[in-house]
């Protein structure tokens, strides 16, 4: 999520300049960061398709109040130039940032260093100039590392596709949430917002992925595993 500060000018301006991106199948592609005062550009990894976002105009948190748009503000992944969000200067209004340095021209002694050079070059190194990226919580991640295989309940997302997302927007389907025509197998806009208002209404996080319990909310019986 973005820097507090960047949330609290966003507040104050009716939620506009500050989002939270949802998890999700993301695209970006190569590219230079926009400049940012006397700051030099920096390469980046830039929004290439329009995906989900929060904006908060009431408080300092992104919770089920917090509208979901499709939008591409320029939701970038970059360096933050700060080794933590405690840092001084470290700054985010929405992009996806990681910590460590970049190299910066014209400022003398500066160079490449952490994460952020060994993220980039690996990346850039492939020879691609288009990139799909997975955003997902900390806590899934570190579940995905440590399960065996075949125990960790299948979690569908933004971006997903195939017969268990068919078989999610049936049971939605069913539930009058979704039209037949958005039944296509891609959890696409349509998708994410009704699995949203299904969470909503079984007392679940709506955070618009689709687990163990979402599924279970839906009476989607054996919930895949992997």
């Amino acid at each position: 999520m973005p820097h507090r500060k960047a949330v609290e000018a966003a507040k104050a301006a009716g939620g506009r300049g500050a989002y939270q991106v949802l998890p999700g199948l993301l695209r970006f592609e190569k590219g230079l960061h926009p400049r940012s005062g006397a700051t030099p550009q920096q390469q980046a990894f830039l929004q290439a398709i329009d995906f989900p976002q929060q904006r908060s105009a009431d408080d300092l948190d992104y919770d089920q109040d917090a509208p979901v748009l499709f939008e591409t503000p320029g939701d970038n992944i970059r360096c933050a130039c700060r080794e933590s969000p405690a840092d001084p200067g470290f700054d985010s209004n929405a992009c996806l940032v990681v910590a460590c340095f970049a190299h910066r021209p014209g400022k003398p002694g500066s160079r490449a260093m952490g994460y952020w050079p060994r993220f980039r070059d690996a990346a850039y190194g492939s020879g691609r100039s288009r990139f799909a990226f997975l955003l997902a919580l900390g806590s899934e991640a570190e579940a995905a590392a440590a399960a065996p295989a075949g125990t960790l309940p299948l979690r569908l997302r933004f971006g997903s596709s195939g017969p268990e997302v068919k078989s999610v927007q049936a049971s939605l389907v069913k539930a009058g949430l979704l039209g037949r025509a958005d039944a296509n197998g891609s959890y696409d806009k349509p998708t994410l917002r009704v699995v949203m208002e299904a969470q909503r209404r079984a007392g679940l996080a709506t955070d618009g992925t689709c687990g163990l319990n979402t599924a279970d909310a839906l009476d989607i019986a054996d919930w895949p595993r992997v």
